[in-house]
This record gives C-alpha cells, sequence and structure tokens, in this order.
C-alpha cells in the first residue's frame, strides 16, 4: 500500500503555507551537478569547473547527508565554523534532493556521495543548521514521478511546514504544484488586508480551502487526513512553543534590569520589612536580587511548560486517527515537536491528543505566578516612592499627575502592573472552570482557551517589559534608606545574638533585649539612646549593647555568616553570579520579541 505523508499547511489566525525562500532555484536553475552514488568516494562532492574541467579550489567542496533512504542534502562548507563551532561538518543546505529521481539531463558533471547521517539524526542535523544559520537554500527539484517540497525556514508570520510527499494515487506532481501556488496566492492576499472572508464558512479553515478550491479542483484535497481538531491543536502548540520563547526572553530583560540596578550601588543599606514593619537591615541589591531569584523560578516553569507543549498532535484526525497510512513521526520532525536528542514527540492516544488543553493550562498558571511576582515588585515600588518611605523616584515616562493636585506625581505604571495581575490570573481560572465539565474529547467549549492564551500572553509580555523599562528607570535614593536603616531597633536581634554568643540561652536573650524595648518606648525613646548604665541595669551581659549599636548596621551587616544573608561579600558574588548566568554585558536588552496570533 502506498504510504502517504502529509505535511501541508496549518491554518491557524494566519494562513501557514510552504514558502520557497530562493525562488529561482528550482529544476533545473539548481546550482549544482548531478549526483552520482555509485563509487565509494569520500563523503562529500568535488565541485568541477564547467567551462575548464579542472576542480574547483577545496574551499568550495560541497558535502551531504542522507537522511532517509535515497534522499541526500546538499550542504556547503561555508559559514559552517561560525554556526557550528564544535560540530565536524558543514551547515549550509543548498538543496534537499530525491537522489534516485532526479532528471539527469539537467546536470552536467558528478558530484560523489557516501550515505552520511540517516534518519533522526539526519532531520536533527537540518533542524539544527536552520536554527543557527536562519537561512536554506531550498529547491523544488526534478523528480520522475512525485511532488518533493524542499525543507523550508518559517518567513514571518507564515510558517512553512516542510516536505510534503503524495503517492502518486492520491495527490500527483501537478496538484500538489497547484495546491502550492494556490496556498501562495491566498498568503499574499491575507498579508494585504484584501481576503474576502465568509462568514457562512464558519471558520478559517473552511474560508482557506474554499477559496483555494476556486484557483484549483486540487484544493478539495487539502483537508485530506486531517480535522480541524487536531489541526487546531497542533497550531496551538506551535504558536505556545514560540510565545514561551518570548515569555522567558522578556523574564530574562526584566532580571538583568534588577542585577543593573542591584550592581548600581551594591552597598546601599535599607531596612528590611515583616508585616510591612521595619524589622532588621539588608542591602538594596539584596532586596533586588531577591525578586531576580522569584524570575529564575518563573522561567524554570515556563520551560516546564513547553515540555509538556512540545507534544505533536497531527495525525490524530477529529478522535480515532486516519485509515491513510499518515507519517505521524515525520510530521512530528518536520514541524520541530522532538526531544532533546532529535527524536520526534507524539500525542499517544488520538483521543487525548483533540481534547487536551493542560498545555494551556499550565502555561496559564506560570504566567499566573510570574503575575503574581510583578505585583509584589510593583507594590515595593509604590510604597517606596510614597512619601512615608522616600526610597524611589520613577522616571517621568511611568507616573502621571493628577488631574487637581498639582503636587501627586502618582506611580501609575506599578499599579496598572498590579492590577493586571488579577486579570491573568482570572484566565487561569476561567479556563480550569471551562474544563472541569468538559466529556471526551473535542467540544466547541474549547473555543474559549483562546481568549484567555492570548489575553494571559499578551498581558504578561507588556507586564515584564513595562517593569523592566521602570527598574531602569527609576532613581533610588539611597540616603533615605540609609538615615532608614539607621533606626537602632532594626539590631535589636543582634543583641540577642550576641548574648547568645557569650552563653546566654536564646529565649532569656529575647526576653532581656525586649525589656530594654519596652524601657525605651515607655521613655519616648529607642534603644540606641539607652544609656551604658540602663544596658547593665537590665542585666551585666548586656553591659556592651550600647557599643554594638554605636557599630551601625553595615558592621551588622558585614558580620552575617549564613549562606543566602545579605552580607555585603556574598551579595557582591552573587551579583556576579547573576551576571555571569544571565552573560549580561550590561547592554540595553532591546525589545522583547512580539508573538502575532491574530
Amino acid at each position: 500500500m502506498a504510504r502517504v505523508v502529509w505535511k501541508g499547511a496549518i491554518v491557524f489566525g494566519l494562513v501557514h503555507v510552504p514558502v520557497d525562500l530562493y525562488p529561482g532555484s528550482r529544476d533545473q536553475d539548481l546550482d549544482f551537478d548531478w549526483i552520482d552514488k555509485r563509487d565509494n568516494a569520500p563523503v562529500g562532492y568535488q565541485r568541477i569547473n564547467k567551462v575548464t574541467g579542472e576542480p574547483i579550489e577545496p574551499e568550495h567542496v560541497v558535502k551531504g547527508y542522507e537522511i532517509e533512504s535515497g534522499h541526500y542534502v546538499v550542504l556547503r562548507d561555508e559559514d559552517f565554523r561560525e554556526a557550528n563551532p564544535k560540530a565536524t561538518q558543514t551547515v549550509e543546505i543548498l538543496a534537499f534532493v530525491d537522489a534516485d529521481a532526479i532528471a539527469p539531463q539537467y546536470f552536467e558533471r558528478p558530484y560523489r556521495l557516501v550515505p552520511g547521517k540517516r534518519g533522526e539524526k539526519g532531520y536533527a542535523l537540518l533542524r539544527e543548521t536552520l536554527k543557527r544559520t536562519g537561512k536554506a537554500g531550498v529547491a523544488q527539484v526534478v523528480i520522475r514521478n512525485r511532488a518533493h517540497l524542499a525543507i523550508l525556514l518559517p518567513s514571518g508570520p507564515l510558517l512553512a511546514l516542510v516536505t510534503v510527499r503524495w503517492a502518486d494515487e492520491v495527490l500527483g506532481h501537478e496538484e500538489f504544484a497547484q495546491i502550492r501556488d494556490g496556498l501562495d496566492k491566498i498568503a499574499a492576499t491575507i498579508r494585504s488586508g484584501a481576503f474576502p472572508w465568509r462568514q457562512e464558512l464558519e471558520d478559517v479553515h473552511m474560508n482557506i480551502e474554499a477559496a483555494l478550491t476556486e484557483i484549483t479542483p486540487a484544493g478539495a484535497k487539502l483537508h485530506t487526513g486531517r480535522s480541524r481538531n487536531d489541526q487546531v491543536a497542533t497550531a496551538m502548540r506551535l504558536w505556545l512553543k514560540d510565545e514561551i520563547r518570548a515569555q522567558q526572553a522578556a523574564t530574562r530583560k526584566l532580571q538583568k534590569a534588577l542585577v543593573r540596578a542591584a550592581d548600581d550601588d551594591p552597598a546601599a543599606v535599607m531596612p528590611g520589612y515583616t508585616h510591612l514593619q521595619r524589622a532588621q537591615p539588608v542591602l538594596l541589591a539584596h532586596h533586588l536580587l531577591a525578586y531576580v531569584e522569584m524570575l529564575e523560578r518563573d522561567h524554570s516553569r515556563f520551560e516546564d511548560a513547553l515540555a509538556r507543549t512540545n507534544v505533536c498532535p497531527l495525525g490524530a484526525g477529529a478522535l480515532a486517527g486516519s485509515t491513510l497510512p499518515l507519517d505521524r513521526e515525520a510530521t512530528a520532525l518536520d514541524l520541530g515537536f522532538v526531544d532533546p536528542r532529535g527524536r520526534p514527540r507524539l500525542a499517544a492516544n488520538s483521543m487525548d491528543a483533540v481534547g487536551d488543553r493542560d498545555f494551556v493550562v499550565e502555561f496559564l498558571a506560570a504566567a499566573a505566578l510570574c503575575s503574581v511576582h510583578l505585583s509584589r515588585l510593583a507594590e515595593d515600588l509604590i510604597l517606596w516612592c510614597s512619601s512615608e518611605f522616600g526610597f524611589l523616584t520613577l522616571a517621568d515616562a511611568h507616573t502621571t499627575g493628577s488631574s487637581l493636585m498639582p503636587q501627586k506625581k502618582n506611580p501609575d505604571v506599578p499599579e496598572l502592573v498590579r492590577g493586571k495581575s488579577g486579570r491573568v490570573v482570572g484566565n487561569l481560572v476561567a479556563l480550569l472552570v471551562t474544563l472541569k465539565g468538559l466529556p471526551m474529547t473535542y467540544n466547541r467549549d474549547l473555543q474559549e482557551d483562546k481568549q484567555r492564551l492570548f489575553d494571559t500572553a499578551d498581558t504578561l509580555r507588556d507586564c515584564l517589559g513595562l517593569m523592566a523599562d521602570v527598574i531602569a528607570g527609576a532613581r533610588f535614593d539611597t540616603r533615605a534608606m540609609r538615615r532608614a536603616a539607621g533606626d537602632a531597633s532594626l539590631l535589636a536581634t543582634d543583641i540577642a545574638d550576641d548574648l547568645v554568643r557569650r552563653g546566654v540561652p536564646f529565649r532569656e536573650a529575647h526576653r532581656l533585649v525586649g525589656t530594654a524595648v519596652r524601657m525605651a518606648q515607655d521613655s519616648g525613646r529607642d534603644i540606641g539612646r539607652l544609656d551604658p548604665e540602663e544596658w547593665a541595669a537590665i542585666s551585666p551581659e548586656l553591659a556592651d549593647a550600647a557599643a554594638l549599636l554605636r557599630a551601625g548596621a553595615r558592621r551588622r551587616l558585614e558580620d552575617r555568616a549564613t549562606e543566602g544573608s545579605p552580607n555585603p561579600r556574598r551579595v557582591r558574588k552573587e551579583i556576579t553570579r547573576w551576571r555571569r548566568l544571565l552573560r549580561d554585558e550590561m547592554p540595553d536588552a532591546g525589545p522583547v520579541p512580539d508573538t502575532p496570533h491574530a
């Protein structure tokens, strides 16, 4: 039975169609000679000068790999070492060739090839090449009895899906060419905004198919072996994979902004708070790095969500697969649904494949927690720029004045970010409520996932980018922080620790220092104003308490001994560590990449 491999255009928001990146390199215009596999030559082809008949210089040797039986990738050495410094083979793809089926009359002199990497490894090589170089020479080669479209790259909002091969009895060469050309025309019309969307055709899928069928009768074969159920699930996963990477990039941008701010004055002392009351002295850098740690967990959660998003449901059909012998593994490889070793990752159950939205929930959950972290950061900034704290001044671009009170400078951007977190959390809850009552498999209720997904993605990406800009534009008043950190009560715990080192049990030490605090409060003072005699009257062990307080917060921070504490030396090491982890030379991180979905 003839094998059918269908990896055609997925339609989702924008039509995704094959795109020929080098349209001049088709058929007889291919810039390479006839492939001859007969001789046991070294891996690679020797290029022959067609005028002189002499071999071309070694730097122009062309190499190739067999990636499945009879199919070869022709590669060029140029640009190789720059793109793949650790590899031993070439990078730039010139063509994807069906070696057994090329019409030899179009080529003059032979290249010689010993088959190289095969199967999954060969596909993995292609994918890595495309990712690293960002380019591929592609060609529609002349073959005897079936159409073969070269491997392509994503192009703008269009996703070029790869390798369409049909047995002759399902889709002929001419039909394939007509479908390809028709989809190109439709894509151009959509890009121009002139596509005539028809309400009676229900959705984007049927609109594209109807338009294609008007161009060519072969368009009626476009939907063979597929369902909108597995198409939508696949398209959502493809889109979300890119979107997760964009969210991670935005997270990195904010982390870098926080590390820069920490590095601007790593020794700045400020009060640390519990219950929004002054507790113990810390460093501003230590406080900012706490949010870097939170964001790192967010980045990791996005990575976890990506792993479960990276599963290919295409071929599951409506719910029960297909009677056609679809090659799901090849489809997954072509679409990039692969594990770290380049092996295809397939949805194992066709019913689960079309009904599963766990991957969306996981992304929304990770986004909700990230948004909560942004809200907490925003709240700190809002407090710090108030008159009661006075630790921070926001850039004018991130504040607004009052329509009535001329003295006001309101922290609008942090307040909006704080407010948006409720919206992101709400999207997660809304989708969970939608899913909780659904029977197997696909139900139209699942249409609600798009609004929640797209809104969360846009909202969180914008908030991450804005908060990075807010941190970069903020001016911290380290003098005000230092004055606040001069409150002697922040060192009460240090006095108790000093008693413990003298052999006093901690609970007794806690009681003695508490007695001193109450004595000071009763007399309208803080503990820094108590005389040595007053300390000694409480307990002889407290005779040195006044001297300890005079040493100040900075000295006490230097005595912090534990890992993760705000000891200035440890904090400087943490800044260095984060700069290295983020590979941050401290340039502007640039704009966060957008992921269009409409």
